[in-house]
């Protein structure tokens, strides 16, 4: 074989290995999970605001990956990666498709990191409702990303309608079993909405279906 092919076989194999290769995750990330169809709130929260259902919050220690978020099962809690993959999976043992986002102003995020899991323990926020010491996961990152008191994300009125304007029955039940009107208007956010924020980045694409 000549020069030139072989030159030419080591670009194309080091060019596909590269690509291969899992952009790291940093203190401070955020993880979108994309729902499935499978499980009543995912397909009430996609019809209502998108794709993408729940938001974590990523910790670096050392060789170690731990992810903080609000999950209904669990409340607020740092769990390592894999305890935090075994989750999303749905009945059949699939996982959904997740993405890895990054702020551009990446500074403070340790501080972000430190608060969030000073609120490990507090319960889920099945009410949805603002500054009653409950989290649902993305009222979770937005109050911890804060800088001196301003957030980093937008809040805004909360949509759980679906396409053809009629509430899922998921969230007529929900509410009813709390005895509470659903939340419509109300201020707050999405993992969709703060995933399109300008404030943050994609890195990586962390499973494909």
């Amino acid at each position: 074989m000549s020069a030139k092919p072989r030159m030419l076989l080591f670009l194309l194999a080091f060019f596909f290995v590269s690509c291969s290769q899992k952009a790291p995750m940093l203190t401070g990330d955020l993880v979108f999970v994309e729902g499935m169809s499978e499980g009543a709130m995912d397909q009430a929260i996609m019809n209502s605001t998108g794709a993408m259902v729940h938001v974590g919050i990523v910790e670096v220690c050392d060789d170690s990956v731990f992810i903080i978020d609000a999950a209904p099962k669990t409340g607020v809690s740092r769990r390592p990666w894999a305890e935090f993959l075994e989750a999303q999976k749905d009945d059949q043992g699939c996982m959904p498709n997740m993405k890895l986002m990054r702020l551009k102003d990446n500074r403070d995020v340790a501080d972000f990191v430190v608060k969030a899991k000073s609120l490990c323990g507090a319960e889920y926020d099945f009410t949805f409702l603002p500054d009653n010491g409950k989290y649902y996961c993305s009222e979770l990152v937005y109050e911890c990303y804060q800088r001196n008191g301003r957030p980093i994300f937008k809040s805004a009125p909360m949509n759980f309608r679906n396409a053809a304007g009629e509430f899922d029955p998921y969230w007529i039940e929900l509410f009813e079993q709390q005895g509470m009107a659903i939340p419509q208007g109300v201020m707050g956010t999405n993992p969709e909405g703060m995933r399109g924020a300008g404030a943050i980045e994609q890195v990586e694409c962390l499973k494909q279906r």
